[in-house]
């Protein structure tokens, strides 16, 4: 029941975001056809779109929150005794995680399209390029490690502390890279300000490609998921 009225958020927070997107980025990038998304937020923060964008994030943070430590209280930690190797299960929640925030952004890209046919019709501005592409697996890969980032403390903390953490650093990322953007200064502190890759505005000054900027994410993402198979596998469920 919690996953279905969270569902429903994040529904109405995309399409918020789309609608605000459209709004605000269409008639600046037209490049981006319909996948205003993409762009994430400026350089100095517009706080109007970052609110969307942090609305959208913070409900799919919402969504997750408890998906590991819950499971491993009460019945719950009794059936992956019995069914499962600890291994398996850990390695079987996040390929779920990783499907389902694959599955999110194309929702987004899709509510995106249709908000945008429905206010334009110029439908041949409507198109799919290779830049938009690597964006979408860009900013996939983001949301990815920054819930694996969620989930794997929950293996040391509650839900709650765990998501406030997360949700306190993606602010704060944002947040300072408008300000790093805006006075030039602290440039080499971005790459760690992970959700500003997800923009293609602010990848730029990032100074990573966007094949390194991959690579860099895959790094990380299987570093928290190596990270935690070990804890879990470690752990002591009863």
């Amino acid at each position: 029941m919690k996953n279905r009225g969270m569902i429903i958020v994040v529904i109405f927070a995309i399409v918020g975001h789309s609608i605000i997107n459209y709004k605000y980025l269409s008639f600046r990038y037209e490049d981006y056809s319909s996948a205003f998304f993409l762009l994430g937020i400026p350089g100095e923060t517009e706080y109007t779109l970052f609110i969307f964008w942090y609305f959208v994030f913070v409900s799919i943070s919402f969504y997750f929150s408890g998906e590991v430590s819950e499971l491993l209280s009460g019945y719950g930690k009794y059936v992956i005794i019995r069914n499962y190797h600890k291994g398996k299960w850990i390695s079987r929640r996040y390929l779920l995680a990783l499907l389902r925030l694959t599955i999110f952004p194309l929702i987004l890209m899709l509510v995106a399209f249709i908000v945008s046919v429905l206010s334009s019709e110029e439908m041949e501005n409507y198109y799919l390029t290779t830049e938009i592409i690597i964006s979408f697996v860009i900013y996939c890969l983001v949301y990815c490690n920054l819930i694996f980032l969620q989930l794997y403390l929950e293996m040391f903390i509650t839900p709650q502390i765990a998501l406030l953490i997360v949700n306190i650093y993606v602010i704060v990322s944002v947040l300072l890279g408008g300000l790093i953007i805006k006075f030039e200064k602290g440039m080499f502190l971005m790459p760690i300000l992970i959700p500003n890759i997800s923009m293609s505005l602010r990848r730029d000054y990032i100074y990573l490609t966007d094949s390194i900027s991959i690579c860099y994410l895959l790094l990380i993402g299987l570093t928290i998921f190596f990270l935690s198979y070990r804890k879990f596998t470690t752990k002591d469920i009863l």
